[in-house]
């Protein structure tokens, strides 16, 4: 998924904003009657991008922040999920070199 977003830590990012990447990989451990299409019984995948589309315009100043808020509220959406994995990519990070993108994985696990 991609969005154009304004997190960062110096004002210009603030400011104008930037390019995102977000990528999330979920696990859930249930079994699946491929007779049974119920919607419910599962993760709906547009439910998920409604949750990374506002986290991603709640501007904060670490993608670490951002990946593990996403975590939190899509655990917190989703029960039968055992593990979450988001990465979030920046391009063109203000690193002082050249870098097209920065990326940063978070990671969720339900406890037992």
């Amino acid at each position: 998924m991609e969005f154009h977003a304004f997190h960062g830590v110096y004002p210009e990012e603030k400011k104008l904003g930037n390019r995102f990447r977000a990528e999330i990989r979920m696990w859930l451990d249930v079994p699946f009657n491929p007779e049974n299409e119920d919607l419910s019984a599962t993760v709906d995948y547009a439910g998920v991008y409604a949750i990374l589309k506002r986290e991603m315009e709640n501007p904060c100043a670490l993608l670490e922040s951002l990946g593990q808020r996403i975590c939190r509220d899509v655990s917190a959406a989703y029960s039968m999920l055992d593990e979450i994995q988001v990465s979030i990519s920046k391009a063109n990070p203000a690193i002082g070199g050249l870098c097209e993108w920065v990326t940063v994985s978070s990671r969720w696990t339900k406890e037992v």
